[in-house]
């Protein structure tokens, strides 16, 4: 008997040993024990969102180190430009979108081509985004993040002057709304709030009008009809004194008791939720008003997407592209990117979460987050160029100008004359 018990026993043993052998055979299966190190440039926040795919990549490549250096988005092609050693570019950089078509008009031959990632994943993303990451008929980046634009507005002051937001439709019943709460608050409350030394105004009402400085073949429009409306609606509104100038920062404008609406992208709803508990039930938010009744609401701000920088080595460019991947259509990561650190995905499959179908009782229980997702998924695509920075300084300089002008179509037609001259 206990010959037959110490036989069994072996059995056992033997089967234990085995079973645990193909698990960890298994377990090492999944896993790339390749040793290396990829650097990322990005902004701070985008940094941190994208660690969350950091993480997932880890996950396979755990002998791969990884390291972030926090740059200034508006800064990106400068740095880069400054490098005079190849060895020692990043392997990976998060950019503005408007900065991709310059980025790889100048550094082309530097770049990973990404086509075996986007050419099966493409109709992925939103549709706004498909075509800024394509340069020479081929794909130099990958969409990451998106900037849908919304109307904050506070509902306790407009409920104080009698206006009510569902009868706000267009951008003429916004002009008057808010004529009728500047005359009745003596002039102490203001309408909307941007930042009046750039075009960032204008770049919204713009690409709601499904215009921009470009056409689809690159060539100036600045002088067609659509543009010409965006830029009346925004000379009317300044010229009508409803708005407040917040300098680029939005915390001026909800730090004022005395500006109704701001278009903001999602990191304000972020901010509010956080920092401005005391205020929960007197802010929603609405889709833009259109140029005409029934007309397209929907704008983004920008986004930025994600370029591949070739090494040396092959095999480094290949760990590049895998990083990437789970940077960008992972979906579970960049979830996790969206919940911890706000950065909108442009990934359409990650819209299936649940947080995204919410109602948020701060916003006295809208579903805030599937109107920014209906807005990114309507918004027009946008032709930045590899000349969008320069056309974009010019056209700021020229604002005053064109705000103070009598014939706002003659002054465009003459500078379109300009920019065509000093650009290629």
């Amino acid at each position: 008997m206990k010959k037959k018990k110490f036989i069994y026993i072996g059995i056992v043993v033997i089967l234990i040993v085995a079973i645990i052998l193909v698990i960890l055979g298994r377990y090492n299966n999944t896993k790339n024990f390749t040793k290396d190190k990829l650097v990322i440039w990005g902004d701070v926040k985008n940094n941190q969102a994208m660690n969350e795919g950091v993480k997932a990549f880890k996950e396979k490549y755990p002998n791969v180190e990884v390291e972030f250096y926090n740059k200034n988005r508006e800064n990106m092609i400068d740095e880069f430009s400054k490098i005079k050693d190849k060895n020692s570019y990043p392997n990976i950089i998060c950019l503005d979108d408007k900065d991709i078509k310059e980025f790889g008009a100048r550094y082309y031959k530097d770049l990973i081509i990404l086509n075996e990632i986007m050419k099966n994943n493409i109709k992925d993303f939103i549709s706004c985004k498909r075509e800024l990451v394509k340069l020479y008929d081929n794909f130099i980046a990958v969409p990451y993040t998106v900037e849908p634009v919304a109307l904050y507005y506070r509902k306790d002051l407009l409920e104080k002057y009698n206006i009510n937001s569902e009868d706000i439709k267009t951008w003429d019943d916004f002009i008057k709304a808010g004529e009728e709460i500047y005359k009745k608050s003596n002039g102490k409350v203001k309408m909307i709030s941007f930042n009046k030394s750039d075009n960032s105004m204008l770049e919204v009402l713009l690409n709601e009008k499904g215009i921009y400085y470009f056409d689809k073949d690159s060539k100036l429009q600045i002088d067609q009809p659509g543009y010409i409306d965006a830029f009346n609606i925004l000379k009317r509104i300044e010229s009508s004194n409803i708005d407040f100038d917040n300098k680029g920062d939005f915390k001026l404008f909800v730090n004022n008791s005395n500006v109704v609406c701001i278009p903001y992208n999602s990191e304000l709803a972020n901010h509010l939720i956080s920092g401005r508990k005391q205020e929960n039930g007197k802010w929603k938010i609405m889709k833009l008003p259109s140029f005409e009744v029934g007309g397209k609401n929907s704008a983004i701000a920008g986004g930025t997407s994600i370029v591949g920088i070739k090494s040396c080595k092959e095999s480094k460019d290949k760990l590049s592209m895998e990083l990437i991947k789970n940077i960008a259509l992972n979906k579970q990561s960049l979830n996790k990117g969206f919940l911890n650190y706000g950065q909108f995905p442009s990934y359409k499959p990650t819209y299936e979460y649940a947080r995204f179908f919410q109602n948020v009782n701060y916003f006295n229980e809208e579903k805030i987050w599937r109107v920014f997702v209906d807005i990114a998924s309507k918004a027009p695509s946008i032709n930045y160029t590899k000349n969008y920075n320069s056309v974009q300084k010019i056209m700021t300089d020229f604002k005053k100008e064109l705000l103070n002008s009598n014939d706002v179509e003659k002054e465009l037609k003459n500078i379109k004359i300009f920019i065509n001259s000093i650009t290629k």
